[in-house]
C-alpha cells in the first residue's frame, strides 16, 4: 500500500490477502428482472454486475412480489428497461462486443 497511496510511506501497512471478483455483463449492461420469456414459472433477477448492488435488493424484491403475489413487472415500481425480454436476451442484441 505504501508504493500505491501518497503519504503512506511510513505507515507499515500491509496487505495480508487480495480479493478480485469477476465483473460480468449483461449485453446492454442493465440488470434482467423478471419472468423469464418462454421459461413459464422461472424468474430471474441477475446482471447487476458488481455497482448495481442498490437495485439489487429492490429488484430481488420485485421477484418476490412476482412470485408470491402475481405483480405484474409493470406493477413493481422497477424501470420498464429491467424487465427481461426475448429481444434483450438474444446473442445478436449485443451493444458491448458488436
Amino acid at each position: 500500500m505504501q508504493r500505491t497511496f501518497i503519504g503512506w510511506e511510513d505507515s507499515k501497512a500491509e496487505i495480508k490477502h487480495i480479493w478480485a471478483g469477476v465483473m460480468g455483463y449483461s449485453a446492454d449492461s442493465l440488470p434482467h428482472v423478471g419472468i423469464i420469456p418462454g421459461k413459464p414459472g422461472q424468474f430471474i433477477a441477475a446482471g447487476f454486475h458488481g455497482h448495481g448492488m442498490p437495485v439489487a435488493f429492490l429488484s430481488g424484491k420485485a421477484v418476490a412480489d412476482m412470485v408470491q403475489s402475481s405483480v405484474p413487472f409493470e406493477e413493481t415500481g422497477l424501470p420498464r428497461l429491467y424487465k427481461t425480454s426475448l429481444a434483450r436476451l438474444d446473442p445478436v442484441y449485443d451493444d458491448i462486443l458488436g
